[in-house]
């Protein structure tokens, strides 16, 4: 969350345009990526469009030694994304929406698999993993 602190001193549209220059980014896009081999967690990144946002979770992903190389966008969306695993934590899904529970419902949607839980899901501006 992004929060504006100017000073009231001056003309209404020096402070409205300091308001604009302080806004939160617009457009910023959620991609999780993670490894068949590696099930103990996910790589997310926020970047400004979604190319940019599933090459930096990739890239993420394959710098770790336990990807052995194999990485995949497991969900991409423009405000929330998440993942659900099966009760084992080995099958995943993910999902994206406009807002947290929509993206967690995508993920649990079919074809999840029966007993699944959201392993892990962010929203933009997120500071860290919101899964399990």
């Amino acid at each position: 969350m992004y929060v504006n602190k100017c000073l009231a001193v001056g003309v209404p549209s020096v402070l409205v345009a300091l308001g604009v220059a302080l806004a939160p980014p617009a457009g910023a896009w959620i991609a999780i990526a993670d490894s068949p081999w590696w099930n103990h967690g996910v790589f997310w990144i926020e970047r400004r469009n979604q190319a940019d946002a599933e090459a930096a979770a990739l890239a993420a992903c394959l710098k770790d030694s336990v990807s052995r190389g194999q990485c995949r966008i497991m969900a991409s969306g423009p405000t929330c994304a998440a993942v659900s695993a099966d009760p084992d934590g080995l099958y995943r899904h993910g999902g994206s929406g406009s807002t947290r529970p929509a993206a967690e419902g995508a993920a649990l949607a079919p074809p999840a698999e029966p007993g699944a839980h959201i392993f892990s899901s962010h929203c933009n501006g997120d500071n860290g993993d919101h899964g399990v």
